[in-house]
């Protein structure tokens, strides 16, 4: 079950779904790609969240990733978008410093390495197959001066970002209390398949509890 709520970035409405953990009062959003929705194909976020949850990682907030439009450049609006919903969360807690943990996949991974830095309450962020829809001088400067722990997973045939890009992500962080990569074997930019649905259903407890047997192909759950 989920909270249906929202908040504004400039004039945009931003859809928020909010399950709650009533186990952790560590917070995790997921920011998927460009345009992605916010349930996912197949409803996999929301199956993902409904896992976390479970699994008492923390409160999970979805959020989809949204091209605004001509108005304004996406590179922009991808990290506000973000920043408003971190900045919201923060501030409706109730604590005075909930931890924060990000996903980021695809566009929303570069978005998430790009304001990590601005906030001491993220203290973990799991990229997925992140790619530089926002600048690299944004990520790498953000990256540089992160940290917390950051997570990094991608697929060897990734033919639209790939493991030469998540490198650069993993080398730019280099203040951070841990870095660690893993690259999937026969898996694209979308996971694609029920193997690596599986896989990928794994990464938030690799990346924010204790999963050391990651990957496991046969593990997690079936998320398509």
């Amino acid at each position: 079950m989920y909270v249906d709520s929202h908040v504004y970035s400039g004039s945009n409405r931003i859809p928020l779904k909010i399950h709650e953990c009533r186990t952790s009062s560590t917070i995790i959003i997921n920011y998927p790609g460009y345009n992605g929705s916010i349930d996912g194909f197949e409803n996999k976020y929301v199956k993902l969240a409904e896992h976390m949850v479970r699994s008492g990682l923390g409160t999970v907030v979805r959020m989809a990733n949204i091209d605004h439009g001509a108005e304004e450049e996406y590179e922009t609006t991808v990290q506000r978008d973000l920043r408003v919903v971190i900045e919201h969360m923060i501030a409706t807690s109730g604590e005075s410093g909930p931890a924060i943990y990000l996903i980021g996949t695809s566009a929303g991974g570069g978005a998430v390495a790009a304001v990590a830095s601005s906030y001491p309450n993220v203290r973990k962020i799991l990229l997925i197959a992140p790619s530089f829809n926002v600048s690299q001088r944004a990520v790498e400067a953000s990256l540089a001066s992160f940290t917390g722990e950051v997570s990094i997973v991608v697929g060897l045939e990734d033919v639209v970002t790939g493991a030469r890009v998540a490198k650069y992500f993993e080398k730019s962080a280099s203040k951070a209390l841990d870095v660690r990569i893993v690259r999937i074997a026969e898996c694209d930019h979308h996971f694609s398949g029920t193997k690596n649905g599986r896989i990928l259903s794994q990464a938030p407890q690799w990346a924010f509890g204790d999963g050391d047997s990651f990957p496991d192909p046969t593990g997690g759950i079936e998320l398509y």
